[in-house]
């Protein structure tokens, strides 16, 4: 597999190199006024690094009247390990810890919807989050 990807100015940061585009090598040219140098070696191979992707199998599971307890999968890394979640509730975001699979999250309305979101973090970024969405918490029966 082969792609370019065209660098310009000085670039130090190569978490952002093609990102997405799986394992591959490069060289380096520089450009000046007086023209193109030759191209250095190839690299080793290297996989770009990106967020971490979404989690999967999203559960949110009502603990009374203003709780919910969100449940998760482990987000896949993307190169960067997964250094933790952030968790929404409506309008109440918790953080979560890098070997977290659920959290309570309390101090919710029961009167309104609520969407439910799963982040995972790394020092790349945050990734995509997994959404799903809860009736009103008063209209729902709650688990024990």
């Amino acid at each position: 597999m082969s792609w370019d990807c065209t660098l310009v100015g000085r670039l130090n940061d190569f978490t952002r190199l093609c990102p997405g585009r799986g394992i591959g090598t490069f060289a380096v040219v520089a450009t000046s006024a007086a023209g193109s140098s030759p191209a250095s070696a190839w690299s080793k191979p290297v996989t770009p690094l990106a967020p971490p992707a979404a989690p999967e199998g999203l559960t949110a599971l009502p603990q009374g009247l203003d709780a919910v307890q969100v449940g998760w999968l482990p987000a896949a890394a993307s190169g960067a390990p997964v250094a933790g979640y952030l968790v929404t509730v409506g309008a109440v975001t918790v953080a979560a810890a890098a070997d977290a699979t659920s959290v309570v999250v309390t101090g919710l309305p029961s009167d309104q919807p609520l969407r439910v979101s799963v982040a995972a973090t790394s020092a790349v970024g945050r990734g995509a989050a997994a959404v799903t969405d809860l009736p009103r918490l008063d209209r729902l029966p709650s688990t024990p």
